[in-house]
């Protein structure tokens, strides 16, 4: 009978010792995925916020006096080196003057637009999401035609939203050689900081 009470003594106490370092190791994990997922959601407001203020831009009103428009309505912008470079389409545009209307912009004269050189294209305003028909890749433009595709459209959809695909701007292909690609963004953390404030001048780092 002693024995049997001793066993017994001694089974509770193993099974208690158990049961307690089952109950902490939940509570450090428990407590670990909150602290995870409380810094994931703070990470994900900040680049929310982040998002919701690059498509607050809007150019500084000198801006638009430097883009001209041919008598065929080819854009140009007259950049600080002296050249002018050519929108290649009308989302490149309005990437960075909204919806500018191109009839208010002035035709340039036609003696000194053939005069100046051409210095190139402009690309796409940073922080523009944007894509080429034959490739599946959503690309986040990160300045002066660098660009960085998105793993997968789930991390597209946790940063812009679900109608992400409204805010894709459409490159065509023999426009797309002329960009970079960077790294692939794999995670929240990786999404770069855009200036919220950049002209075509700052974006090819003439001024």
């Amino acid at each position: 009978m002693g024995l049997n009470y001793e066993y017994m003594k001694k089974f509770f106490i193993i099974l208690i010792s158990a049961l307690a370092v089952v109950i902490i190791i939940v509570i450090v994990v428990m407590g670990t995925l909150t602290w995870q997922k409380s810094s994931h959601d703070k990470l994900l407001i900040e680049k929310k916020d982040q998002v919701a203020a690059e498509k607050t831009y809007k150019p500084d009103n000198s801006e638009y006096f430097k883009v001209k428009r041919s008598e065929k309505n080819d854009l140009y912008y007259y950049a600080a080196d002296g050249k002018r470079y050519v929108f290649p389409n009308i989302d490149v545009y309005r990437s960075w003057y909204g919806n500018f209307m191109i009839e208010n912009l002035k035709v340039a004269d036609l003696q000194t637009l053939y005069q100046t050189p051409l210095g190139g294209n402009v690309t796409f305003r940073p922080g523009t999401l944007m894509k080429t028909p034959s490739i599946p890749s959503i690309y986040l433009v990160i300045k002066n035609g660098l660009i960085r595709p998105f793993a997968s459209d789930q991390l597209v959809t946790e940063i812009y939203g679900s109608d992400w695909n409204k805010q894709v701007s459409e490159l065509p292909e023999y426009y797309f050689s002329q960009y970079k690609i960077g790294d692939p963004i794999n995670a929240l953390k990786e999404l770069p900081q855009i200036p919220t404030q950049i002209n075509i001048n700052q974006d090819k780092g003439l001024e």
